[in-house]
């Protein structure tokens, strides 16, 4: 098992990583006490799959008879103004 210190790391993280993927375990270490494990996934990981952001229609349809605000600068003035 290779270890890396956390700068070493932040340094070699693309190195540690392809170790990774061949099936290396490597240790990560902050000031010589372990703090992590990286390990390659299982080739059957279903637990990590990629999921798409819904569609407005598709929140709407989901949370139907809650609105929703367009403008993300309308939200964030009432919401400031809020906390005046």
């Amino acid at each position: 098992m290779k270890t890396y210190n956390i700068s070493q790391l932040k340094t070699n993280i693309s190195q540690a990583l392809r170790l990774v993927k061949k099936g290396e375990k490597i240790s990560v270490l902050d000031r010589e006490t372990p703090v992590a494990l990286l390990v390659p996934l299982p080739d059957d990981s279903d637990s990590l799959k990629i999921r798409h952001p819904l569609k407005k229609n598709q929140l709407k349809t989901i949370f139907s008879g809650i609105t929703f605000k367009d403008d993300i600068q309308e939200i964030l003035l009432e919401d400031r103004n809020r906390r005046k």
